[in-house]
C-alpha cells in the first residue's frame, strides 16, 4: 500500500470514529502553513490559532475525556 493510500485509510478511520464519538479532533480552522515555513510570524501565528481553538473547546474535551474514562472503565472492570 502507498504512503497516500495508508494516510487516507487513516483519514478516513478517525472520521468514522469521531462521528461514532469515539475520538475528539481539534482541527485547525485558518488555511495551513508549509511545513517547511520560514517566516516566524506566519508560524507564530499559526501555533496561536491551534491554541486559542483549543482552549474554546477546552470544556468540550474535558467532557470528552471523562465519558472516555468511564467507557474505559467499564471495558477493563
Amino acid at each position: 500500500m502507498r504512503r497516500s493510500e495508508r494516510y487516507e485509510q487513516q483519514m478516513w478511520a478517525m472520521l468514522n470514529r469521531e462521528r461514532a464519538g469515539q475520538l475528539m479532533v481539534i482541527r485547525p480552522t485558518n488555511e495551513s502553513i508549509g511545513h517547511f515555513e520560514g517566516d516566524k510570524a506566519k508560524v507564530e501565528a499559526y501555533y496561536q490559532h491551534g491554541y486559542a481553538r483549543m482552549v474554546k473547546r477546552l470544556p468540550e474535551l474535558r467532557t470528552f475525556m471523562g465519558v472516555a474514562r468511564e467507557n474505559a472503565e467499564q471495558v477493563v472492570g
